[in-house]
């Protein structure tokens, strides 16, 4: 029997509802009514709902390849940080090898096909190719960091999050 919390909020002290603490109200049919509302919500929840939750464990790494030359849209110098949460329950032989991902994504950088692409699409593509991979990822979080240049004098991010 499941009771609304408005019915148990109408319960607390200083509501016209609630219980008196005089002698002649535990007697009253309508502290009974409430006695059996209470004892009812309390009755109907699973023990698991009267302990503490299970704790929730999320597994990740965060890598980072710095100082990458990458020639789109022009010659330039970028640093590329990830971060790969794994799926819940993940088996140690399941991880991946972060050395493969990064030459995967050296190489995956290197022969971009649409240098026209502008660099948050670049790496929209990115975090989805290293999802696709790679099943055993829950998510992927990529930030392509762009170092200044003499025609444009300044640092740019992008940032991408792709999950399952």
């Amino acid at each position: 029997m499941a009771v609304a919390p408005e019915v148990l909020g109408n319960l607390a002290p200083g509501s016209p509802f609630a219980m008196k603490s005089s002698p002649q109200s535990h007697s009253s049919p309508l502290n009974f009514l409430r006695f059996l509302l209470v004892a009812g919500a309390l009755a109907a929840m699973s023990p698991a709902a009267l302990t503490a939750a299970e704790p929730k464990v999320v597994e990740a790494l965060s890598l980072e390849i710095i100082g990458l030359p990458f020639d789109h849209q022009g010659p330039q110098v970028i640093d590329v940080l990830y971060r790969m949460t794994y799926a819940e329950g993940i088996a140690q032989k399941d991880i991946p090898d972060f050395e493969v991902i990064q030459r995967e994504i050296k190489a995956y950088l290197a022969t971009y096909p649409n240098k026209q692409d502008y660099l948050e699409v670049v790496n929209k593509n990115l975090c989805l190719e290293i999802l696709k991979r790679y099943p055993v990822l829950g998510a992927v979080a990529v930030d392509i960091r762009v170092y200044p240049t003499m025609t444009v004098p300044y640092a740019q991010t992008s940032h991408c999050t792709a999950s399952r």
